[in-house]
């Protein structure tokens, strides 16, 4: 649910943003099937710029992908994944992927205390989405330029 509320999200930006999506395909969170969906994408899409992945293994098929058509994957098309996964952040550190999203789970776990402790004391929740009952924490764009 939240990887398909990542893509809505970024589609809805990037839109605003005045920048058209082409295609939008699933490669269900695998690697094999992220190579697979961004060769059909350059195939039917040949001067498309960016990709956005829902999950960094999807992320890291697509940088196969764009390496295999003799294309750098950060200079020809930029590619960024979600999760900061290990093989993520040695992509951006190699020049071959442009940027993940990382979750912050020390973040994620300090709020998880601060909401059951709230609860304990029978206290108010604040809610960054009243209707969803959505608590959210702010997520951190890795690059090359901080990926260290």
């Amino acid at each position: 649910m939240y990887a398909v509320r990542r893509g809505e999200g970024f589609k809805k930006r990037i839109k605003e943003l005045g920048y058209k999506v082409v295609s939008e395909l699933c490669a269900n969170d695998v690697r094999d099937q992220g190579y697979r969906v961004t060769q059909d994408m350059m195939t039917a899409n040949p001067d498309i710029d960016g990709i956005f992945c829902e999950n960094d293994p999807m992320a890291l098929g697509a940088v196969y992908a764009i390496r295999d058509k003799k294309k750098s994957a950060i200079d020809d098309i930029l590619v960024v994944g979600f999760n900061a996964d290990p093989e993520a952040i040695e992509a951006i550190k190699a020049n071959h992927m442009a940027a993940t999203i990382q979750q912050v789970p020390y973040e994620m776990g300090k709020k998880c205390v601060e909401l059951a402790t709230k609860i304990l004391n029978k206290e108010k929740l604040k809610y960054t989405n009243d209707k969803l009952r959505e608590i959210t924490i702010p997520v951190k764009l890795i690059t090359k330029k901080n990926v260290k």
